[in-house]
């Protein structure tokens, strides 16, 4: 019997966002006869389960001045439990992973995946930092092909260490768990939006609030699945509208499918995202989304006016127009979400992501393995 390999997956914590669900997602993905596992967090947050028998050591990085810390005992980690590869995931973790592994005495090789716009995360120390670290990974990972092609410059990376793997996404569990029954009553004759994201910045969330107290439509609800920072600045936001009595703020769920599989549209209002997987969830789900065209993804999940729609960054106009067309047009939102559905089962699904990530572990090791 061959070996397994032995992988060492870190990550800052397992909170609510779609990078952490498709770190999780990954962690199921690998075969515990094939795969020694042993998972890496910054802190103890679990929203999204370690899959049972996954050793996960905590650093315990809270503040800003525990980074040396961190480092010393990343390294330290790695030399004690000796990996054959070094998984990092999100673009500080990726930095501090790095610096951890160039003092380890233990030489793995090191795959490093990013999922967000590097020219935004990644600026003044940070990256002249990153541009140190990063360019010793044996491997690099951009979650979308406009990620990478924006690692490759801001970077300054060898293009032959920089690929391109969308998010794992499990399309199989995301229709079997959207069938599960809605935990909340939707409300009869409404057209309801459904957004799931973080609360912040970047999400741009206000821009939706406006979009909706400005639609024609008589009856509107819209669904707000997340939290964040800005979770009260958004709630004032509402009121400041007069459309607080049209919003639910239903939080964190760890089953978010059957909102979005119940609303009639969902909507993302980014000005930055490195591959949206709640995108890709809702598509599954087969509801009819809308999203801005923001760097980097949405372009390369949707085709405009077959799959879903694409609208201007910061043009609440444009929002609105494409919204009060849904809500008037049942036969449109039906034929884009079957569409959508169609084209993200072929894209997005276990076995393929299995078989990419699977090959690509196997290649690096087999230089040392034989």
């Amino acid at each position: 019997m061959a070996r397994r390999i032995k992988i060492l997956m870190t990550i800052s914590d397992l909170s609510g966002g779609g990078a952490e669900r498709e770190f999780a997602n990954l962690l199921h993905f690998l075969d515990p006869v094939e795969f020694d596992v042993h998972v890496c967090l910054w802190r103890p947050v679990f929203n999204y389960a370690v899959p049972e028998g996954i050793p996960v050591t905590v650093l315990n990085k809270t503040k800003p001045w525990h980074v040396v810390r961190a480092i010393k005992l990343f390294a330290h980690l790695v030399d004690s439990f000796k990996p054959d590869i070094v998984f990092s995931m999100l673009h500080f973790v990726n930095i501090i992973t790095g610096t951890a592994l160039a003092i380890a005495h233990h030489r793995p090789a090191w795959v490093c995946r990013f999922n967000s716009n590097p020219e935004i995360e990644i600026s003044g120390i940070k990256k002249y930092w990153a541009r140190q670290v990063v360019p010793r990974a044996d491997c690099v990972v951009g979650c979308s092909a406009g990620v990478a092609r924006s690692l490759l410059k801001h970077l300054d990376l060898d293009s032959t260490r920089v690929r391109t793997t969308y998010n794992p996404v499990d399309i199989e569990i995301i229709e079997r768990l959207s069938a599960e029954p809605l935990p909340i009553e939707k409300p009869r004759d409404a057209f309801v939006i459904a957004h799931a994201g973080r609360f912040s910045p970047e999400k741009n969330q206000t821009m939706l609030l406006q979009a909706v107290s400005q639609m024609k439509h008589k009856s509107i609800e819209l669904w707000m699945l997340g939290q964040g920072p800005m979770e009260g600045d958004l709630k004032r936001e509402a009121a400041r509208l007069k459309i607080a009595g049209r919003v639910r703020w239903l939080g964190f769920q760890k089953n978010p499918f059957p909102f979005m599989r119940a609303a009639d549209c969902f909507a993302l209002s980014s000005i930055r995202e490195g591959l949206p997987t709640a995108i890709v969830e809702a598509m599954a789900c087969g509801t009819a989304v809308v999203s801005t065209l923001c760097p980097y993804g949405p372009d390369e999940l949707i085709e405009n006016g077959k799959t879903g729609f694409l609208v201007p960054m910061h043009d609440a106009g444009k929002l609105v127009e494409v919204l009060d067309r849904l809500a008037s047009d049942d036969a449109m939102r039906t034929n884009l979400g079957k569409n959508a559905a169609r084209e993200v089962r072929e894209k997005f699904n276990r076995q393929r992501f299995q078989k990419e990530h699977i090959a690509l572990f196997k290649a690096l090791v087999q230089p040392a393995g034989g």
